[in-house]
């Protein structure tokens, strides 16, 4: 199965009045402000990024009838969309255990200011470029690890040794 390595490739803000905060609130603070971070910080920006990416890596895709071709660029949008809503509903639980209130807080400050949302569209972009990279390391970390346990070690389907 072909798989264009392009397609393998985050409310409500609450304020605190300084009054006296029950833990399930203080949670409840957390949570809705680590949503507004994986918002600010994901949302949009990452999808039409990573949408960008697909479309890119789609053009540039060999060996795909035109009919192949406007299925994926149909679908892998949709379907990545799906996963990118999954992985921020991931997020904003990780945000909001991990996270002070304080901490949430000024997370949310920066990355609604201007440089934050500056900051935000270059780390998008950065992102998508690194998984790239972490892509490639990994198929060529898998490859080589496996060339040597092979040259160690009898693997099924691999070349005799001498």
């Amino acid at each position: 199965m072909r798989t264009p390595t392009g397609l393998l490739i985050a409310l409500s803000l609450s304020l605190s009045l300084g009054l006296a905060v029950s833990p399930a609130s203080a949670q409840d603070a957390r949570s809705a402000l680590a949503e507004r971070y994986v918002e600010l910080a994901v949302g949009g920006g990452v999808k039409q990024t990573l949408n960008e990416a697909v479309a890119v890596e789609l053009a540039a895709a060999t060996g795909y009838s035109d009919a192949e071709r406007a299925w994926l660029g149909e679908n892998a949008p949709r379907i990545l969309g799906v996963h990118i809503e999954r992985m921020m509903e991931r997020m904003k639980t990780l945000y909001a255990e991990r996270f002070t209130e304080e901490e949430l807080r000024a997370m949310v400050a920066f990355r609604d200011s201007p440089v934050g949302r500056s900051v935000t569209v270059k780390e998008n972009a950065v992102a998508v470029d690194q998984r790239m990279e972490i892509l490639g390391l990994q198929q060529a970390y898998s490859q080589e690890l496996m060339a040597g346990f092979c040259a160690a070690f009898t693997c099924e389907g691999a070349a005799p040794r001498p």
